[in-house]
C-alpha cells in the first residue's frame, strides 16, 4: 500500500521538528535537509515503479532553470555552504550572476515574473552548478514530456499552458516540501518564501545572514521575497 501525500506531509514534518530540538551546529540543518530530500526521492521512486511512469527529465536539459524558484532560507545557506566547500573559485561569477538576476527580476511584479524566462544565476553552460543540494522546488520540477517544457519556454506569458507533470508525483514532493516548511515554520525559524537567485545573492553578498536566520530572525531584506499576486 503506498503512502499518502497526507502521510508523507506529516512523516516529513514530525521527523524534521524533532531533529530541529537537537540541533546544535550550523550543519545540522543541511544534514537534515539531505535526509528529507533523499526520502522525497525514495517516494518518487516507489512511485515511477508501481505505477510505471517515465519522466522525460534528463541532464542537459533545463528548461526549468528558466522559470521562477521559490525556496526557503535554509535551503538557500546550505547551497551557499556548498559553493563554498565545493566551488569557492567559481563564487565571484555566480556572485555576478546573482546579481544581475536580483536586478533583472526587482522591478517585475508576481504575474511578470512568472510569465518571463530569467536563468537560474547557478547553471552554468546547461547544468546546475549545485545539483546535489538543489533546492525542493528544483526537485519537484518534472515533465512527462519535454514538448510541454519547450511550450512553457517559448510562450512564458501563456500562464494556463498545460503540464506534464504526474498527479501523483507533484502531490508527493509537494508534501515533502510543505511538511520541511511547516516544521522550520513551527519551530520559530523564518517563515518567508524568497526568489533563490535573489537570496543567493543577499546570501553571498553578507555572511551576517547565516547567523541572522539562526537567530531566528528574518534572513534576507523585503526585496528579496516572493512577491504575492495582486487581486484585481
Amino acid at each position: 500500500m503506498s503512502i499518502t501525500p497526507d502521510e508523507i506531509f506529516q512523516d516529513h514534518a514530525g521527523k524534521t521538528f524533532q531533529r530541529l530540538k537537537a540541533v546544535k551546529r550550523p550543519e545540522d540543518h543541511f544534514a537534515i535537509l539531505k535526509e528529507r530530500c533523499l526520502e522525497s526521492e525514495q517516494h518518487v521512486e516507489s512511485l515511477k515503479q508501481t505505477e510505471g511512469i517515465s519522466l522525460a527529465c534528463r541532464s542537459g536539459c533545463n528548461f526549468c532553470c528558466y522559470l521562477k524558484v521559490d525556496v526557503r532560507a535554509v535551503e538557500v545557506f546550505r547551497i551557499v555552504e556548498y559553493l563554498g566547500r565545493k566551488l569557492a573559485h567559481n563564487i565571484p561569477a555566480i556572485k555576478e550572476r546573482c546579481a544581475a538576476h536580483f536586478r533583472a527580476i526587482l522591478p517585475l511584479s508576481f504575474i511578470e515574473h512568472l510569465g518571463s524566462n530569467h536563468l537560474c544565476p547557478l547553471n552554468v553552460d546547461g547544468n546546475c552548478v549545485a545539483y546535489e543540494v538543489r533546492p525542493f522546488a528544483c526537485r519537484n520540477s518534472h515533465a512527462q514530456t519535454v514538448k510541454t517544457c519547450e511550450y512553457s519556454y517559448d510562450h512564458p506569458t501563456d500562464l494556463k499552458s498545460p503540464s506534464s507533470q504526474h498527479p501523483k508525483i507533484a502531490a508527493t514532493t509537494k508534501a515533502a516540501t510543505y511538511g520541511v516548511s511547516a516544521a522550520y515554520e513551527q519551530a520559530g525559524y523564518d517563515p518567508h518564501t524568497y526568489d533563490l537567485g535573489a537570496a543567493l545573492h543577499s546570501a553571498l553578498q553578507n555572511p551576517k545572514t547565516f547567523k541572522r536566520w539562526r537567530d531566528k530572525k528574518t534572513a534576507f531584506p523585503v526585496e528579496c521575497r516572493v512577491k504575492q499576486p495582486v487581486e484585481g
